[in-house]
């Protein structure tokens, strides 16, 4: 009897270690996960509605960079990435309920052609997650575009 208490108790000493290790490990890999999606979802999606960026802040569903006139990958308008440095300027808040996420975030937009750009969010924390996209804009100029979303 005395054996079998032994191992239960060790069996269950070895199962508080690791279940916390496991617990943050999903999570974090959740959050690379989301942060991915988010990258995918700004740089090959138009939005709802498709010309989302002529409208009112309380009329967009859901924020995409991805020029509705082409069908192209990584075809990004000037419009709307103007309008995304406008919304994340006047209301990070909003920016996050667009993007339905709870995460912080961080995005910068790098203009190769003028260099010239924009950070939105640039307090971003050591435990983070960055994705970065190459795309066009306007199909006249290469861009970057980068993601970078963290805990709160």
């Amino acid at each position: 009897m005395i054996v079998f208490i032994g191992f239960v108790g060790y069996i269950t000493f070895q199962l508080f270690q690791t279940v916390p290790t496991t617990i943050n490990a999903v999570r974090s890999e959740n959050m690379r996960i989301e942060a991915y999606q988010i990258s995918e979802l700004l740089v090959n999606d138009v939005g709802e509605p498709n010309d989302w960026e002529t409208k009112q802040l309380s009329q967009i569903e859901r924020i995409g960079l991805s020029d509705a006139t082409q069908n192209k990958t990584n075809y990004l308008s000037t419009g709307k990435i103007n309008q995304l440095q406008t919304i994340c300027n006047n209301n990070y808040n909003d920016l996050k309920r667009l993007l339905d996420i709870d995460n912080e975030i961080s995005i910068e937009f790098i203009d190769h052609a003028t260099d010239t750009g924009w950070v939105c969010n640039p307090n971003t924390q050591q435990n983070s997650f960055r994705f970065n996209r190459i795309v066009s804009v306007d199909g006249t100029s290469s861009a970057e575009l980068i993601i970078e979303m963290w805990r709160q």
